[in-house]
């Protein structure tokens, strides 16, 4: 697991010290998913987009500075 933040803040996972729900980042080495977040990256076709997994995951998660919904 790492990543570099690009965010200044980010809200922890509640009951935990460590987990947080990720903001912006680069430089992805590792993931954990819910079973709902494995549908929607499935759902979304990714094989089909020529895309960094740096920008898609962001895209996905809303967190994207420039491509918030």
């Amino acid at each position: 697991m790492g990543r570099k933040k690009l965010v200044k803040s980010e809200n922890l996972v509640e009951g935990s010290k460590f987990l947080v729900r990720a903001g912006y980042s680069y430089w992805t080495l590792g993931y954990i998913l819910s079973e709902s977040g494995a549908k929607k990256l499935i759902d979304a076709m990714p094989l089909k987009k020529l895309i960094p997994v740096d920008e898609f995951l962001p895209i996905l998660s809303d967190t994207h500075p420039e491509y918030v919904k």
